[in-house]
């Protein structure tokens, strides 16, 4: 039995409100029944017990996302112009781990900084007096007895007031976020690696608060959705999805996990503290799995994606094991011939992967990108072009295949974005995409400026599953649409009167074509309720069915599908 519309419309007004109710009154009865304060120990760490820090970062990202990529605006944000494409792409290098792809992709990793970034601002404090520890969460991190060494924070005076010590976390994490676009490969976008960069230093310096953060996050996305979708009306229907794990950046993920781990390291040894290993691996691979970092795959071009799930798995419990040794508190000697003790090993290790990450971002920054046949013809924006193109090949990944020796290429179909000043080439939607929606709006721009480009593809399909199809494009505000591709013509299989019937794109709109004893005979394709002959054979239009007509015979022949197909 059906709700009736009123019904659900009450359900989504009131759902809200009985999450916050119930929210509260659980948070209530918890803190009553266990007499749980929280307030005072925040404050004995942070200002006011408020992660100010934090909060800036968010607050900036938010800005760089709504104020300079026009985030929230019709077509999207400008993702492309944000990119981390070379060297010589300075605007890049200095926002793309600032910018995002999406609004998902923004409170994606908005909802993780303020799950993890909190740790680490909680175990930097905000008043340098290096020794509380780390109380929230610590998984068994003790305090060592001290060795007589002077604290380096007394005697730098200045970074013990809150201000200075917000100001040092905030500047940290720009740094860490410039770093991961100097240093990790690829034209990358998003906060991500320096997300994951906070899970690491709380990986070793609070792995039981990084436990539950963890898990307090997949909270936080089901009552942001609870918040956001309160009713939902799902139907079976055909959509075009890539594979959940083929959008991630993992390499700059693994850079700023492990940035963070040895932050981590260098933290907990300064305070004298000693992580308990059992909660460090458990920790490091509860992160690991729960943010796919098993997921290794390898883009083979087009709509083609290759996992390597097993050696991916292997290797998150190889990371574990890793971050678990480095967070070591005493030098056991390994290799007694060459005084090796576990923990230089795993910090060597967990050194040279990123190293190793550095140095294979060396060819993508001293790429130069340019644009060739395939951008010819296309829709230009001050320094972008807009086009599109079937087997074309990447001009990014190429460049940087012919930097380092090597002549292979992928090969890439679809609505492409160019721009030779950023050095920027980048397959904006497949073709399967663009087949699948009809029409993309494909936004370009830079700092403060945007423009919008609408691509739009309609195809006339044959009941054997035969197509053609054009593709257009037009910028939004500007008058006149310029065609973009056009696909070969096709031939049915249904034969008339011992003829074959085809469709082929023309100047204007599609042709059907006749082929009567090797000769070809076309005419315009009807509007809608109008009709054609062509070879003696009547073509009538019926909506977006094209219909045969013979000696009294009606055989629908083909459809048009239009963009707004989806």
């Amino acid at each position: 039995m059906a709700l009736s519309q009123e019904t659900l419309e009450a359900l989504d007004r009131l759902s809200p409100v009985l999450v916050l109710a119930v929210l509260a009154l659980s948070a209530i009865a918890v803190a009553r029944l266990t007499r749980w304060n929280p307030l005072d120990q925040l404050r004995s760490r942070l200002l006011f017990g408020v992660p100010w820090g934090t909060l800036i970062v968010v607050a900036g990202l938010a800005g760089v996302y709504y104020l300079l990529q026009g985030g929230g605006q019709p077509g999207g944000p400008v993702a492309t112009g944000f990119r981390s494409w070379s060297i010589r792409y300075p605007e890049g290098l200095l926002l793309s781990s600032f910018a995002h792809s999406s609004d998902g992709h923004l409170i994606s990793n908005l909802t993780a900084t303020l799950a993890f970034a909190p740790l680490v601002e909680y175990a930097w404090g905000h008043f340098g007096d290096g020794g509380a520890g780390i109380k929230i969460g610590d998984g068994g991190t003790a305090e060592r007895e001290s060795d007589g060494r002077t604290n380096g924070l007394e005697r730098v005076r200045w970074l013990a007031r809150p201000g200075a010590r917000i100001a040092a976390f905030v500047l940290a994490v720009l740094a860490v976020g410039v770093a991961g676009s100097l240093f990790v490969p690829g034209a990358v976008i998003g906060f991500s690696g320096v997300v994951f960069a906070f899970a690491g230093v709380a990986i070793v310096a609070a792995p039981l608060g990084l436990i539950l953060a963890t898990l307090g996050l997949q909270v936080l996305r089901l009552v942001r959705a609870a918040f956001e979708s309160p009713v939902v009306l799902a139907r079976a229907q055909e959509t075009f999805v890539n594979p959940s794990w083929a959008d991630i950046a993992i390499q700059g993920h693994l850079f700023g996990l492990l940035v963070g781990v040895v932050v981590g390291v260098a933290l907990v040894r300064h305070r004298g503290l000693d992580p308990d290993l059992r909660y460090v691996w458990f920790a490091a691979l509860v992160f690991a799995v729960t943010r796919s970092l098993y997921a290794l795959y390898w883009y083979q071009g087009g709509d083609s994606y290759l996992l390597f799930r097993g050696l991916g798995v292997a290797g998150v419990f190889v990371l574990a094991g890793l971050i678990a040794g480095a967070a070591l508190a005493t030098d056991r000697t390994l290799v007694p011939r060459i005084d090796l003790s576990a923990r230089e090993l795993s910090v060597g290790v967990v050194l040279a992967v990123v190293f190793a990450l550095a140095l294979v971002a060396i060819p993508y920054n001293l790429v130069t990108v340019s644009a060739t046949n395939e951008t010819a013809g296309g829709i230009e924006i001050r320094d972008y072009t807009v086009s599109y193109a079937e087997g074309a090949e990447d001009r990014y990944i190429g460049s940087v295949g012919s930097l380092i020796g090597d002549a292979g290429s992928i090969r890439v179909s679809g609505v492409i974005v160019a721009s030779d000043r950023r050095n920027a080439w980048e397959l904006a939607a497949s073709r399967g995409e663009l087949a699948s929606r009809g029409q993309v709006t494909i936004p370009v721009g830079g700092a403060g400026w945007r423009e919008l480009v609408v691509v739009n593809r309609t195809a006339w399909e044959f009941v054997d599953g035969n197509q053609t199809y054009t593709v257009t494009g037009r910028q939004v505000g500007e008058d006149g649409e310029r065609r973009l591709f056009a696909a070969p013509g096709v031939n049915s299989s249904v034969r008339i009167d011992n003829n074959t019937i085809g469709i082929r794109p023309a100047p204007e709109f599609y042709e059907i074509v006749v082929y009567e004893n090797g000769t070809a005979n076309a005419a315009r394709i009807p509007t809608t309720n109008e009709s054609v002959r062509v070879a003696g054979i009547g073509f009538e239009r019926d909506g977006q069915v094209l219909i045969a007509t013979q000696d009294g015979t009606r055989i629908p022949i083909a459809r048009y599908r239009p963009e707004s197909s989806t």
